[in-house]
């Protein structure tokens, strides 16, 4: 990869995180990437959807539907390798979104009441643990909790990325003076750049 198109990745992944960082939606991070298209959808009104996980920048995990022993082992602290994410999630207290597809009724009607009982009691446990347990027919509907809407707001700056080949179009339009916004992020190429240029950069 060129010094170029390396500069214009740096730009578009920049832009990118500014663009997260200034948003007043709560980011919700999808791990069932078999999710139906119309979920999503519905998801992508209330949230700003991720595909990575950040623990500094990810409010809350779509987990789709787990299997019981799944839940059970989060329940009893003691996830396998491949679930330690949905504890560490709820262990900075974030909320872990699960899908709630288990027909209690009929588990009643066919399980013993004990192992029943005992079914209860890890939902529960995890709900207190952070877990909020949604149905298919609820997110369709946009029915979500009020708390998970919940995200201090962050005030726009209204930053800017200057890249070398923003400065390129600037002196060839004739300009030798750069007047910069206050929260304007200068990338290193523009700067060797305007330097190698005698360009002068004004501060506003």
């Amino acid at each position: 990869m060129d010094a170029q198109a390396f500069e214009q990745l740096v730009k578009k992944v920049t832009d990118e995180l500014l663009c997260r960082l200034q948003s007043t939606k709560p980011t919700l991070l999808i791990m069932n990437m078999q999710c139906k298209a119309d979920i999503k959808e519905q998801l992508s009104k209330k949230y700003q959807l991720t595909t990575c996980w950040d623990p500094t920048t990810v409010d809350i995990i779509f987990c789709g539907e787990l299997t019981f022993p799944t839940m059970a082992r989060l329940a009893a602290l003691m996830p396998q390798e491949d679930e330690t994410l949905y504890l560490e999630q709820l262990l900075a207290g974030k909320p872990l979104i699960i899908l709630d597809e288990i027909n209690w009724s009929d588990t009643r009607k066919a399980t013993r009441y004990a192992l029943y009982q005992k079914m209860q009691e890890v939902r529960a446990t995890l709900e207190r643990y952070g877990v909020v347990f949604m149905s298919v027919a609820d997110i369709e509907a946009a029915k979500f909790p009020v708390h998970l809407s919940r995200k201090t707001p962050i005030q726009p700056q209204a930053k800017k990325v200057l890249a070398e080949v923003d400065v390129k179009g600037l002196l060839s339009a004739g300009t030798t003076t750069i007047h910069l916004p206050k929260n304007t992020i200068l990338t290193a190429l523009a700067t060797d750049y305007i330097r190698q240029h005698d360009m002068t950069v004004v501060t506003e």
